[in-house]
């Protein structure tokens, strides 16, 4: 992103379980600015979601590699909004210090969102980004929010 569009806003979360050797649990949600706000095609806007060979967020995606691990792929919906969940074959181990890039597809290399791979308190041990009162992510419970605006 250009000087203009960065900020320090959080744009999603990725959460990574190992389930079993050699299988990992993704559940990835975000929300993108609008595609028109950072120069996006709106008819066009797929991101492609993979690990990358490094950590390293200088400048990415020139710094963070090529991917090392795809995840997939998510088309957010008209608020910006876009979901993955699914198992994806690998070792968790192998992905930490990595970066987790969320990248336009087909519209040039700059329209990048990415975070690294990092330790957390375990599976589901993050108390903090669940609502209590309905056991809902944040972001499950943003959007009831905003829609009630």
């Amino acid at each position: 992103m250009n000087e203009e569009e960065f900020s320090q806003k959080v744009f999603g979360i990725c959460r990574f379980v190992q389930i079993a050797p050699k299988t990992v649990l993704m559940d990835l949600t975000v929300r993108l600015p609008p595609p028109a706000n950072v120069g996006l095609n709106p008819l066009r806007s797929a991101f492609s979601v993979y690990v990358s060979s490094t950590g390293n967020l200088v400048d990415p995606p020139a710094t963070t590699g090529k991917p090392f691990v795809s995840l997939g792929q998510i088309v957010p919906d008209k608020d910006g909004y876009g979901d993955l969940f699914q198992e994806i074959p690998g070792e968790l181990w192998e992905w930490i210090g990595r970066g987790c890039v969320v990248q336009a597809e087909g519209q040039g290399v700059g329209k990048i969102f990415a975070g690294v791979v990092a330790r957390s308190a375990g599976a589901w041990g993050n108390d903090k980004t669940v609502c209590a009162c309905s056991g809902r992510t944040m972001w499950e419970e943003g959007r009831d929010m905003e829609s009630r605006l």
